[in-house]
């Protein structure tokens, strides 16, 4: 339900005001991709992790394995077509687990599951590609924001020059 409404419906095409002209409705739309890489660090670590941060299931029968193979075709199909075919931009993105770090937020799931979920954290999240690999996600998501609200509303993006009286009165 919550990919139907934050996804599909969305971004699915629409005519504009019965013009037959077709518009999207999330036309200042980003979509930020993490790469697997840490996937492998992840399940060193603690594999239990893995129902968290992938869709992966935790049972072991035939039906939930099914189910995962159905997710991952879908998921694949949304990284490698659906989204590119928008014409919006895609980051692609790495991070890193870091076992040192704590998760609290993981608490409640933990006490009910009786393993540790909070040991480890990712971090360092970084451009994998594009203008420059290595950028910090933070900065990336920033420009992005920044350049959809400039693009926008121009009205506003006039910037006036204080004066030193106005500097010192903010």
């Amino acid at each position: 339900m919550e990919i139907l409404h934050a996804l599909v419906k969305p971004l699915s095409r629409r005519t504009a005001g019965g013009s037959g002209e077709a518009k999207l409705p999330a036309e200042h739309t980003f979509f930020y991709l993490r790469e697997p890489a840490y996937l492998d660090q992840l399940k060193a670590d603690n594999p239990d992790l893995l129902q968290i941060f992938t869709n992966t299931v935790g049972e072991n029968s035939l039906e939930k394995a099914f189910e995962l193979a159905i997710n991952n075709v879908l998921l694949e199909e949304w990284r490698e077509k659906t989204i590119p075919s928008l014409g919006r931009p895609v980051r692609k993105y790495t991070a890193r687990w870091d076992s040192s770090v704590r998760s609290p937020e993981l608490a409640p799931r933990a006490a009910a599951s009786g393993t540790d979920l909070t040991r480890g954290r990712l971090v360092d999240f970084q451009l994998a590609q594009e203008r420059a690999p290595g950028t910090p996600l933070d900065e990336v998501i920033l420009d992005d924001l920044q350049g959809a609200i400039a693009a926008r509303y121009p009205e506003h993006m006039q910037i006036v020059q204080e004066s030193d009286l106005q500097r010192e009165l903010d």
